[in-house]
C-alpha cells in the first residue's frame, strides 16, 4: 500500500554510468529525507520536463545515500534511451516513494534472493537490509547470457547463477537451479524473495510452493501515475473475478495472492 508521504521533486542528474551492454544507473541529487526508499519501492520519473516523452515512467529503486539515489535500468525506448543519454546537471523529475516493500519482520532464518535480468534492481538494498538484521543470505541469478549479469560487488561472492545459453553457471532456467539445490540442502525457515520477468516469477513461486517457502513477489507494470489513478497495471487477483494495482496495492505480493500470466 501506498506511503502516507509521497513528494513529486526537481532533481539534477550527478552521473548515468553505463554497467551492462543496455543496462544503465542514474544517480541523481536529492533530498533523501523526503525521497526516502525501502527496497523495492519505485519512484515515477519523468524524464524530460519541457517536451517529449510527457508522461513519467516507474524504476524501482537500487540504492540511496544520504543525498544521493540510484535507479538502475535497461535502454528499452524512448524515455529510457534518452535517461542514458543524460548529463550531469540535467533535470528530472521523481515522485515517490511509491508502493510497498518486502517482509522482513516475520521470524525467517534465511533470505532466499532470486533474480532474473533487470530484477536484480530491489536487491542490493534489500541484501544489505537482510544482513543488518542478521539473516542468512542465498543469492541466484539468472540471465539470458554472461554478458547480461550484473554484479553486485557486496553481493557478487554469493551468487548462483544460471544462464539460459550456458555461458556463465547452471545452463538453465534460476527456477530450475533453484529447486537443484534446495532437493539437496534444505535450509531451516527460509523466504523466497523474487523479481524478474512474470514467467520466471511463476516458475520460482511453483518451486517455493512445492518446497513449503513462503515467497514474495516485485512486480513490474507499464504505468501512468504510479498512485492508482489511471487503472494501467492491474494485477488478477487469485481465485478472485476481483484485481489488484501494482502500483498502489504492491509492487510487492505473496505469489499465492496474484495471477501471473
Amino acid at each position: 500500500m501506498q506511503n502516507k508521504s509521497i513528494f513529486s521533486l526537481t532533481c539534477p542528474v550527478l552521473k548515468v554510468e553505463q554497467v551492462l551492454e543496455h543496462t544503465y544507473i542514474l544517480t541523481v541529487e536529492a533530498d533523501t529525507e523526503k525521497l526516502f526508499f525501502k527496497s523495492a519501492q519505485f519512484a515515477m520519473i519523468l524524464v524530460n520536463l519541457k517536451s517529449f516523452p510527457l508522461l513519467p515512467r516507474p524504476f524501482s529503486i537500487y540504492d540511496q545515500r544520504e543525498g544521493e539515489l540510484d535507479f538502475i535500468f535497461d535502454t528499452v525506448g524512448l524515455g529510457t534511451n534518452e535517461l542514458a543519454n543524460k548529463q550531469k546537471g540535467d533535470l528530472v523529475k521523481i515522485t515517490g516513494p511509491l508502493g510497498n516493500s518486502f517482509c522482513l519482520e516475520d521470524n525467517f532464518e534465511t533470505g532466499i534472493i532470486v533474480a532474473g535480468g533487470i530484477g536484480i534492481a530491489p536487491f542490493k538494498m534489500l541484501y544489505e537490509e537482510l544482513l543488518t538484521k542478521g539473516k542468512k543470505v542465498q543469492f541466484y541469478y539468472g540471465a539470458r547470457n554472461k554478458n547480461l549479469i550484473h554484479k553486485i560487488p557486496s553481493a557478487e561472492k554469493l551468487y548462483r547463477i544460471s544462464t539460459d545459453d550456458g555461458s556463465e553457471g547452471f545452463h538453465g532456467y534460476i527456477s530450475q537451479l533453484l529447486e537443484k539445490d534446495l532437493l539437496e540442502t534444505m535450509p531451516k525457515n527460509a523466504r523466497v524473495f523474487a523479481c524478474g520477468p512474470n514467467v520466471m516469477l511463476n516458475a520460482t513461486a511453483q518451486v517455493a510452493e512445492k518446497f513449503g517457502i513462503p515467497c514474495e513477489i516485485s512486480l513490474e507494470s507499464v504505468m501512468a501515475c504510479g498512485l492508482g489513478v489511471c487503472q494501467a497495471c492491474v494485477i488478477d487477483e487469485t481465485n478472485s473475478d476481483k484485481y489488484k494495482l501494482i502500483c498502489h496495492h504492491g509492487p510487492i505480493f505473496d505469489s499465492k495472492e496474484v495471477v501471473l500470466h
